[in-house]
């Protein structure tokens, strides 16, 4: 895992852990110091495992519910490969693994909502697709965008690994609403 990805997933879990603590973490991806230490190893050539250990350790927690992980990889079809340095391009993706199932009310499959929901925004900046869609849109419409694919995506891995009662289709139907003309089409049937 290269170090913008290792800050990318600490940024993850340190939002998800606050935001059920009762903080007011709204987004893992764009938060202060989720910027400076993406600046900062840019600045300074990535720096290495040691210093990013620092960095990640200081401004988050690192908390998974029991049997998931997440990984940064890279794939041979569209997807693509990382660069020479071993910075993940455009074309890599972070990829959840989970358990099978989460009993009904787990605080596990809450966290893991969480998780779910902040990957999405996190493959959205770490691909450029959300840079593409604010020089297109702009940051209100780039928001919405971002919101629903999160929110269908969270909605597929509940009915796809375990029945929950927490139904996403408002948190769509609203951001669905907030979408371009075009994006709404595309997605009217789906």
């Amino acid at each position: 895992m290269n170090g913008i990805s290792k800050i990318t997933l600490s940024a993850v879990i340190g939002g998800t852990a606050e935001s059920l603590g009762g903080g007011k973490f709204a987004n893992g991806a764009v938060t202060g110091a989720y910027v400076m230490m993406l600046n900062h190893l840019g600045d300074h050539g990535g720096g290495g495992d040691d210093k990013l250990k620092q960095y990640v350790n200081k401004y988050f927690g690192k908390r998974l519910p029991t049997n998931v992980s997440i990984e940064w990889n890279t794939w041979s079809n569209d997807y693509g490969q990382t660069t020479s340095d071993d910075i993940a391009n455009p074309n890599s993706d972070l990829v959840v693994y989970i358990p099978e199932s989460y009993m009904e009310g787990d605080p596990d499959g809450l966290q893991y909502d969480c998780i779910t929901h902040e990957i999405q925004h996190i493959r959205d900046y770490a691909s450029g697709r959300a840079a593409n869609w604010y020089d297109s849109y702009g940051k209100e419409m780039t928001e919405a965008i971002m919101d629903f694919l999160a929110f269908r995506q969270n909605q597929w891995y509940s009915d796809s690994y375990r029945n929950s009662n927490y139904n996403y289709n408002k948190n769509i139907k609203t951001a669905w609403n907030s979408l371009p003309i075009g994006w709404q089409n595309y997605y009217k049937h789906q």
